[in-house]
């Protein structure tokens, strides 16, 4: 299967929007 992998600083533009800080989130589909 694929791998999503989405960077996110905190600016609501990813499913992560809660997190202040740099995260990397990966998650396979």
């Amino acid at each position: 299967g694929a791998t999503l992998c989405t960077y996110s600083r905190g600016t609501g533009s990813s499913y992560n929007e809660g997190n202040l800080h740099f995260s990397n989130e990966c998650r396979s589909m």
